[in-house]
């Protein structure tokens, strides 16, 4: 039996940081809000919270993690809200801060290579870095993201 091939979202986060993840982990594309600054300035990659459907939501960019500069509220045009995977209690939402909009791909087996020239593969919020359509890319580690946001938001 072939393997199908996937819904797949392709994107800059307002990093610079270009990501490739399934279509059905993206809940929606959030134009340009007002974003409520996260207290404390320990954890750069927490940019702040959304306001979303009545829910606040935290906007981080995992491409901070990954040592990229901090955006600044100019280099944020939309915000990608995700579904939390891990379950974990009170964030069952989360965002990436986008710069631009999700180009939609489908995506197969053979599509995907690894990408040798990446820079982020010791950078512990990227799960793999990738070639999709000659393009590099990473796929991040939602749990890994989900369970330090679990962490800082645990301290707010």
């Amino acid at each position: 039996m072939a393997i199908s091939k996937l819904n797949t979202l392709i994107f800059n986060l307002a990093s610079g940081l270009r990501v490739a993840m399934p279509q059905a982990g993206l809940a929606e594309v959030v134009l340009q809000q007002t974003m409520t600054p996260a207290e404390g300035d320990d954890e750069p990659w927490l940019l702040g919270f959304l306001e979303w459907r009545g829910e606040q939501v935290p906007v981080v960019d995992p491409g901070v993690i990954c040592g990229h500069p901090v955006p600044t509220g100019d280099a944020i045009h939309r915000f990608g809200v995700l579904y939390g995977l891990e379950h974990i209690v009170g964030l069952d939402y989360y965002a990436f801060a986008l710069d631009g909009v999700p180009h939609p791909a489908r995506v197969g087996p053979d599509d995907v290579l690894p990408d040798t020239r990446s820079e982020t593969d010791t950078c512990p919020a990227v799960a793999a870095a990738v070639s999709i359509e000659d393009q590099p890319a990473v796929i991040p580690d939602f749990p890994f993201i989900e369970h330090l946001l679990e962490k800082r938001l645990a301290h707010l």
